[in-house]
Parts: C-alpha cells; structure tokens; sequence
C-alpha cells in the first residue's frame, strides 16, 4: 500500500468531490469517507472532523439536502442520507468547466517538477514514457473499480471510441514527428 502523504490533496478538492459523489447516488457521510479511502486506494481518507463540517456548510448553501425531505433535521445525524441539489449540480459544473481552462498547463508544468523531485538525472523523455506506462496502469484500475460498473454499456461503448481516436491521433503523431528525425 502507497503511504499516505499529508497535504496530498489539493485544498479546496474535498468540496467537489462530495458533490460529485453524490452524483453518482445518495449516500450517507461515512459513505462518502469510504467511497473516497475506496478510490484513492487509501491515499486520501479524509475523517469526520472534515466530512462532516464540510457537509454541513454544503448544506447550508443549498448544494446538497438530505434525501429524505420529511425528515426534520438533515445535518450530521448518523443515518442521514444526503443528495445533491440542482444548485449543487450547477456549481459542480462550473468548477469543472473552470478546472478543464487550466488542466493542461499546469498538468505540463507540475508534471515538469514532480519529475525533477522524483527521478533527479533522469532524462524528461524517460518520465513521459514511464507515466504513459502508468497511465495505462491507471486505466486498468479505472475499469475495474465500482464506478466503471455504474455507467452503461452505450457510454462504456463511447468511451471506448473516443480512446481509439485519441490513442490513433497520437501514434500518428508521434509517427510524423519520427518521420521528422534525419
């Protein structure tokens, strides 16, 4: 198992991420602190004094309610199952449409600095071909955690579609780019 790093997860993620947990379907607080441990195979378990707090203050705003409206109280009760809001679905898409503006560049640039902390004399070619191979590793993961068998087969099928075209853009390329080489 990875060891867990302190301030591994960018501030502010948690946020986001319960309400796309909850996307996926209602859950209860302990859920949310199990699916994430589940997902980040144990890399990120955020505890109580942050699930819960965060939980309320999402409530507050009206980004998340509990999925039982005739209950009286739908804040950090134990058994309390909580949903996503339509405000809450607004939200969420506007963080990710502000997060895909910025995911390449900083994915280059961070990507540059990890690998001059993590493989110091090691040609940057070397780290691309080596975190394609992760990448890869990372896709077989993908497919065989839970999330993978919640999405139907049509958008599975369009998923792998659109990776077939993007893997063929890439190889040709590459293959341009080889051609390039005298």
């Amino acid at each position: 198992m990875i060891e867990r790093e302190p301030h591994a997860v960018p501030r502010g993620l948690l946020r986001f991420y319960i309400l796309k947990l909850l996307t996926e379907k209602p859950m209860k607080g302990y859920e949310v602190i199990t699916r994430i441990e589940e997902r980040t195979m144990g890399i990120w378990k955020p505890g109580p004094g942050s699930i819960y707090p965060m939980i309320e203050s999402l409530r507050k705003e009206g980004l998340i309610q509990a999925a039982s409206p005739n209950k009286k109280r739908s804040t950090q009760r134990r058994g309390t199952t909580l949903q996503i809001t339509e405000k809450g679905r607004e939200i969420l898409s506007k963080f990710r449409e502000n997060v895909k503006c910025r995911m390449d560049v900083q994915t280059l640039n961070i990507g540059r600095i990890w690998a001059e902390l993590v493989f110091p004399g090691v040609e940057l070619a070397d780290v691309y071909l080596g975190g394609r191979r992760r990448e890869i590793e990372r896709l077989g993961s993908f497919l065989a955690d839970d999330y993978w068998s919640t999405i139907s087969s049509e958008k599975k099928k369009k998923f792998f579609e659109a990776y077939i075209k993007i893997t063929q853009e890439e190889l040709d390329f590459v293959k341009k780019r080889l051609n390039m080489i005298k």
